[in-house]
C-alpha cells in the first residue's frame, strides 16, 4: 500500500512544483473521492456523464479524482469497473490488454505492507503483519498482485 497523507490542496500543489527526490505525490484514493473530498470542484465539472449512464444503464458507482505529475506511474492492474478517464492537462499513457490475455498475465503473492517515509525521500516498507501483531490482530499475510514492471515490461512470447 502507498503511504497516505492528508494535505491541503495548496500544499499538494507545492509538492508538485517543488519535487523531492524519491517522493512522488499522487491523489489516487478510489473511494469516490471526487464526491466525498472535492465538492469545491463540482461547479467546474460534471459528476455524471449522461451518455455513459445511459450506455451502462445506471449511475456511476464511484467518481474519482486523480492528480499527479509525470513521475506518477500506476502498477499493472485489473479494474473491476468500467472506466472513463479525462486528462485536464498533460498526458496519461495506458497499455490496455484484452480479456483474452488474462491467462498469460502473471500474478504473484506479495507480503502485505505499507510504505512509510522515515526521512524526506527515504522509505521503509513496514509489514502489515508487524503493525497488526502490535495491535494483536493477525492472519493478513499476502496480497495477490500482477508482477509486471509497468516501466519495463517483459513482452517476450
Amino acid at each position: 500500500m502507498p503511504e497516505e497523507r492528508l494535505l491541503t490542496i495548496s500544499a499538494f500543489l507545492d509538492t508538485l512544483e517543488n519535487t523531492i527526490e524519491n517522493s512522488v505525490f499522487y491523489i489516487q484514493k478510489q473511494n469516490s473521492n471526487f464526491i466525498h473530498n472535492f465538492c469545491k470542484l463540482w461547479p467546474d465539472a460534471e459528476i455524471e456523464i449522461l451518455w455513459a449512464s445511459k450506455a451502462f444503464g445506471k449511475h456511476p458507482d464511484a467518481v474519482n479524482f486523480w492528480m499527479g505529475d509525470e513521475r506518477a506511474v500506476t502498477s499493472m492492474h485489473k479494474d473491476p469497473y468500467e472506466n472513463i478517464y479525462r486528462v485536464v492537462s498533460g498526458e496519461k499513457n495506458f497499455t490496455l490488454h484484452p480479456p483474452t490475455d488474462l491467462p498469460w498475465i502473471p500474478y504473484q503473492n506479495y507480503p502485505s505492507a505499507v510504505y512509510k517515509e522515515h526521512k524526506p525521500g527515504k522509505w521503509i516498507i513496514e509489514s502489515i503483519n508487524e503493525t497488526l501483531d502490535s495491535a494483536r490482530i493477525t492472519n493478513l499475510t499476502s496480497t495477490l498482485w500482477i508482477c509486471v514492471d509497468s516501466l519495463n515490461p517483459d513482452c517476450e512470447v
